[in-house]
């Protein structure tokens, strides 16, 4: 039987313009619900009539100098736009049900003076990218690396209650969770927050590799880090090239995947106790023998998991013929045996980002894809959106609209690029 959901979209685009379309409805067709069906099944992506119309964008930021927008959307439903001004600094605005706030600069403990008391006057205020992360508690987390303090990096935390996101004094005081730690990948679920890393720093007792840590619910602690995987060759990974992924179930599953981008492999790691105890690490897929020198490695693994059935996204040259091909592998639940490497149907090129959305009983993707522009052109953006239903992929979706739109404010065109994407109730929201 097909599966009906209910996805109107609200699309957020940061340089900042907002938009809600004019859909109620949209149809998978035919995600099986049986099990036992045929793997061969056709599975097609298909919005109704309205589907295809989106109303005229809101610009949020009204300047032209924003980039990196974040979207969080926290345990009640508020929508929080952080993005980076090249001139104020970070740059702030929440929308509800009301509509959106002003957009205003904040003082954050990843963007604050407070911190470098010895800092010169005439020295810039530094600025650490953030990765945010939304409980279910009402909380908004915060990691950051913070390279001042030590040129090597330090990877700090901090938390505030999601209303009070813009109060400097509201957050809690940063901790320091590891010396060189870089690329804080952050998953919640109902027993907390649980983060995976890559140290680069190389000791006896604490090598170089990909770690985990458990922030605790009922204690508001941090658990002791532990390794997943160690290798030397971490130690030459920057914050551009180290990859981490994680995804917490509700029942306390937890996959971690990363890239050894040195040896173009990539990993995956599995608890089934909320990260207790781990499974030793999968290796996902490596340079094949048969593989030339020029065709791309295996690598920018992402994790995605919908009720114990996750699924692993990657990209290879594998493929005779094609430059880069998108890959899955996925683990049905009640298995520990992952199944074969196979390409993503539909997609004819790489993904330049992916981020796997949870909502409705189905894990959405949100998928992009570069393409060249003429000779001194900048490139352009394909955006598809496809479901994963535990089993298949739904045809992929091209979103015409993700492309570009036109500035109401100013009448020009807007090409979207640094997709943030969640799901607010039965919508999707994308900032840009």
């Amino acid at each position: 039987m097909p599966g009906t959901l209910s996805l109107p979209f609200l699309l957020l685009i940061a340089g900042l313009l907002v938009a809600t379309p004019q859909m109620d409805r949209a149809e998978l067709y035919p995600v099986a619900r049986n099990r036992s069906e045929p793997s061969s099944l056709s599975v097609n992506l298909f919005l109704t009539q309205d589907g295809d119309d989106w109303a005229a964008p809101v610009n949020l930021s009204r300047s032209g100098s924003t980039t990196a927008p974040q979207l969080i959307i926290d345990s009640v439903g508020r929508q929080h736009v952080l993005w980076e001004d090249s001139i104020a600094g970070f740059v702030y605005a929440v929308g509800g049900p009301d509509g959106w706030s002003e957009p205003r600069v904040v003082e954050l403990p990843f963007f604050t003076r407070r911190y470098f008391p010895d800092l010169p006057p005439q020295t810039s205020t530094p600025l650490f990218k953030p990765t945010l992360l939304a409980d279910t508690n009402g909380n908004i987390h915060a990691f950051w690396v913070d390279t001042v303090t030590e040129s090597a990096g330090t990877l700090r935390y901090s938390r505030v209650p999601a209303g009070s996101f813009a109060q400097f004094d509201a957050w809690s005081a940063p901790e320091a969770l590891e010396s060189s730690g870089i690329s804080p990948a952050a998953s919640a679920n109902a027993s907390g927050v649980h983060l995976a890393y890559v140290r680069q720093f190389d000791t006896a007792d604490r090598p170089a590799g990909v770690y985990y840590r458990r922030f605790s619910t009922g204690s508001q602690t941090w658990g002791e880090s532990r390794p997943l995987y160690t290798s030397r060759y971490l130690r030459g990974v920057t914050e551009e090239t180290a990859n981490v992924s994680i995804s917490a179930s509700d029942s306390n599953q937890l996959y971690v995947v990363w890239d050894d981008p040195a040896r173009e492999q990539v990993f995956v790691a599995a608890s089934g106790d909320g990260g207790a105890t781990w499974e030793a690490p999968f290796e996902v897929d490596r340079r094949a023998p048969g593989d030339t020198p020029t065709v791309l490695g295996p690598g920018e693994i992402s994790v995605g998991n919908l009720s114990n059935s996750p699924v692993i996204i990657w990209r290879a040259g594998h493929q005779s013929g094609s430059e880069c091909t998108q890959y899955y592998r996925s683990r049905p639940a009640d298995t520990t045996s992952w199944t074969s490497p196979q390409a993503i149907p539909g997609i004819e090129d790489c993904l330049a980002s992916a981020q796997f959305i949870r909502d409705d009983g189905l894990l959405y993707l949100v998928g992009t894809i570069q393409q060249s522009g003429n000779s001194g052109a900048p490139s352009a953006m394909s955006t598809y959106i496809m479901a994963w239903d535990g089993m298949r992929w739904s045809t992929p979706r091209l979103q015409d609209a993700l492309v570009g739109m036109t500035n109401p404010d100013t009448n020009q065109r807007i090409d979207l690029q640094c997709l943030s994407a969640g799901t607010v109730g039965d919508r999707l929201s994308i900032a840009g």
